[in-house]
């Protein structure tokens, strides 16, 4: 009982506020290179020398992934990983 209450309050923790999200776009030959990550998968996105977000690592997952085929750019939206208490 104790286990299925801790998952309850993690799920309660994890929806209590607003999720946020990012895009940014990365070179389809990147390291890694398309098709060696999904969505669903963990991105550790790191941030230097923006005017806006603090510099440092951010831990996100992958929500989508998009771009045209004849495209050297791929576009990624990302969700911040919460803290689940």
């Amino acid at each position: 009982l104790d286990t299925l209450s801790q998952h309850a309050y993690g799920q309660l923790a994890w929806s209590a506020r607003p999720r946020q999200s990012s895009s940014i776009v990365v070179s389809r030959d990147g390291n890694p290179n398309v098709g060696q990550y999904r969505p669903g998968d963990w991105a550790r996105l790191r941030i230097r020398h923006h005017d806006y977000v603090p510099d440092g690592d951010y831990d996100m997952r992958i929500l989508a992934i998009s771009g045209s085929s004849g495209s050297e750019d791929v576009h990624l939206t990302l969700s911040e990983r919460l803290a689940v208490v």
